[in-house]
């Protein structure tokens, strides 16, 4: 009789073993997916805010050509399709600069950037350089 009572006793030590073990594995799994699903959506933000700071920069360079309104589009990452477009618009000195990414795909994160100016020649003055949300 005490043959079969060793054998039952190893048995369930592997089982709650296994099952512990189990446990941890699944445990371990689920943070990691949800670590990487937050790093994703981190690299999306940042990507979304360097799109409008790029756009926002070529409001800045367009105004440095001394052309004080006007809109326009930008491809930051080279794949022809647009990734932010930017506005100019008040009176000089004071212009203002609104740039917007442009979500990819189109549920993706949206960023704005206003840049406000207090001076363009002979160089630009930034009175400020916000994200607006």
């Amino acid at each position: 009789m005490k043959f079969y009572n060793k054998g039952y006793v190893a048995l369930m030590t592997v089982l709650l073993t296994g099952a512990i073990v189990f446990t941890i594995t699944v445990t371990l799994l689920t943070l990691s997916i949800i670590y990487n699903k937050n790093a994703i959506t981190r690299m999306k933000l940042q990507s979304a805010r360097l799109y409008a700071d790029s756009c926002a920069e070529e409001g800045l360079r367009i105004i440095r050509t001394k052309v004080y309104s006007g809109s326009g589009s930008l491809d930051v990452n080279g794949d022809v399709i647009d990734d932010c477009t930017y506005n100019i618009t008040g009176t000089q000195p004071n212009l203002t600069v609104d740039a917007v990414n442009i979500p990819s795909p189109s549920d993706g994160p949206i960023k704005k950037v206003q840049v406000v100016t207090s001076a363009v020649l002979p160089k630009i003055v930034l009175l400020s350089w916000t994200e607006i949300p």
